[in-house]
């Protein structure tokens, strides 16, 4: 029987207290474990019925149907006690649970609905990382690599409205370096937009002004980045606003706008909203309503991108305006689905599972009641940042982009996610990686 428990408090032994603290705040100080390393921690989700697997060196953690998770392992030698640490990040720096275990026992068991894993909810798309530790006589500490676990979602409804959207973050053309100019990464947005075959796409930064010139009448004509890759992708797709949203009195962002298949679907509504702002960084967020063409279903769809300044040492002055923002499309959100309409949110959050003091923006989302569609169990280059740097997609869950469905929770989760990875037409077309969705609405 796996011994149960709670996490290290107060009431916990010293040896105990002392290595939680020094977890949260200095990783590095472990000592690794030379010829008695705890072998690589292998995540198995199984029903809980299943037999477990045996051999030597096997270490596993099992997922049951009740959202209880169970984690083995091989016993050490000369070993005083053990610790299984739970956490929001690999790296056990967000949201540690700490749970002593005696030399005794080689399993242990928690359960992943209580409040500490609020983090992780079935509807997140976020994974519960789990590391144990194993205390030496000698007062060594191994300690055995990651695994994740993630809860399972809600499958999407039978007989739901299908739709596949997507949020791509194009990168501004003023911020042009070498290699990576508009120019040579243009025809790769277009191209890459046309493979995912979305009816609706969220397109951020896309506000660069390339051509600027007077007509005969004295007004002002902009061929924007926006109109450039209207004109590049397929004719089927049309912009849902190509005027400004503001002009240089009133400041503000003019990079989000959307692009919807007009072959598939027909833009009944539409506008933009400014959410909280600093300075003259007005983030405008444009939303549409739109309708099937053949079954009339209709879905709103809102592009985000919030605000993506970095805080001053012992500053949250910028977290809690992304805070602000994300409250004012949640608010935005809720009017929409008061309709009975599908909500449909994508965009570049700026906010991410290792932001300080947390992936507060994300976390809010999910608290109001959306679900990510990174939740679903079908995902293509799942475990890949989405924030690429112009460069191959590093390992790891750690998400900048984002799309999520909120308002009918009873037509389930997505049915499909993508994180198109890689390069398209021989460049990576921007420092971001498209991601698409199938989702229900």
């Amino acid at each position: 029987m796996a011994a149960t428990g709670g996490p290290t408090d107060r009431s916990t032994p010293l040896r105990f207290r002392r290595m939680r603290s020094s977890r949260l705040n200095a990783p590095r100080i472990l000592v690794p474990l030379a010829a008695a390393v705890l072998a690589s921690l292998v995540v198995v989700v199984t029903p809980a019925t299943a037999a477990s697997p045996t051999g030597h060196k096997h270490i596993s953690a099992s997922l049951s149907p009740t959202n209880q998770i169970t984690v083995d392992w091989n016993a050490t030698r000369k070993v005083d006690h053990y610790e299984v640490h739970t956490s929001s990040t690999p790296a056990m720096t967000q949201d540690v649970q700490g749970y002593p275990v005696s030399r005794r026992h080689t399993d242990f068991s928690f359960d992943a609905t209580t409040p500490a894993y609020s983090y992780a909810a079935p509807s997140s798309g976020n994974y519960i990382y789990v590391r144990v530790y194993a205390f030496k006589l000698n007062g060594k500490i191994g300690v055995s690599p990651y695994r994740k676990i993630m809860l399972p979602a809600a499958p999407p409804a039978p007989g739901a409205q299908q739709a596949t959207v997507a949020t791509f973050n194009v990168r501004s053309a003023a911020r042009d370096r070498a290699g990576h100019s508009w120019k040579s990464r243009a025809r790769a947005v277009a191209d890459l937009i046309d493979r995912s075959n979305a009816v609706a796409i969220g397109l951020q930064e896309a506000g660069t002004p390339l051509k600027t010139r007077t007509t005969k009448t004295g007004e002002l004509d902009i061929t924007w980045q926006f109109d450039d890759i209207a004109r590049r992708v397929d004719p089927k797709y049309k912009l849902v606003y190509s005027n400004q949203y503001s002009y240089k009195a009133h400041g503000g962002k003019e990079g989000n706008r959307i692009l919807y298949d007009s072959t598939a679907v027909s833009m009944v509504d539409s506008g933009f909203f400014a959410p909280s702002a600093v300075d003259r960084y007005i983030r405008w967020t444009p939303w549409a309503l739109f309708q099937n063409n053949v079954t009339g279903a209709r879905f709103y769809f809102i592009d985000a991108h919030l605000d993506n300044r970095k805080d001053a040492r012992g500053s949250q002055a910028f977290y809690n305006l992304r805070q602000e923002q994300a409250g004012t499309i949640i608010a935005q959100a809720q009017s929409f689905a008061a309709t009975g309409t599908q909500v449909i949110l994508v965009g570049d959050l700026n906010s991410n599972i290792y932001s300080v003091p947390t992936n507060g923006v994300h976390r809010a989302l999910i608290s109001a009641g959306f679900t990510d569609a990174y939740s679903t169990a079908a995902k293509t280059n799942p475990f890949r940042v989405t924030f690429n740097r112009f460069a191959a997609s590093k390992k790891s869950a750690s998400r900048t982009d984002y799309i999520l469905i909120f308002g009918r929770p009873d037509l389930g989760g997505a049915w499909s996610y993508k994180n198109w990875t890689g390069k398209e037409d021989g460049v990576f077309a921007s420092d971001h990686n498209m991601q698409t969705a199938t989702v229900p609405y």
